[in-house]
């Protein structure tokens, strides 16, 4: 069963393993603000786990605001994109804010192949933040 397999009562992904195994999430609030840490792969596979999670932490933190910590994310596709940019509209569009942190490497090329960087502008005086421009 390839990729249909099931791992501790999980379906495992194409890489063998479960999408919770390949990306971990973290975070908690902090003066109004979702603060959250992914680490590992952000894909087709495990996008899902970071909608879901900012779905249910936002409303329940009352948050306006997500801090998006990428530092740890080593490899993102356009799916992994496509949430980030879901969470950024969900939020703008309820007068909130999306600001992503710690781009770099493959992560930062994504974004500059795909044009995605020109609507994204880099904090340049703390030189690891990155906000996400309205």
């Amino acid at each position: 069963m390839d990729s249909e397999q099931l791992h501790g009562g999980r379906e495992l992904g194409r890489y063998g393993s479960s999408a919770a195994d390949r990306l971990q999430i973290t975070g908690g609030t902090d003066a109004g603000r979702v603060r959250v840490a992914l680490t590992g792969e952000l894909d087709d596979e495990t996008a899902v786990l970071l909608t879901a999670w900012l779905a249910a932490a936002v409303p329940a933190a009352r948050a306006g605001a997500v801090v998006l910590d990428l530092s740890g994310v080593t490899f993102c596709d356009s799916m992994g994109l496509r949430a980030i940019i879901l969470v950024w509209k969900r939020l703008h569009g309820a007068g909130g804010s999306l600001t992503a942190v710690g781009m770099a490497g493959q992560v930062r090329d994504l974004l500059d192949r795909t044009g995605l960087a020109g609507h994204i502008t880099a904090d340049h005086q703390s030189g690891a933040g990155l906000t996400a421009a309205s």
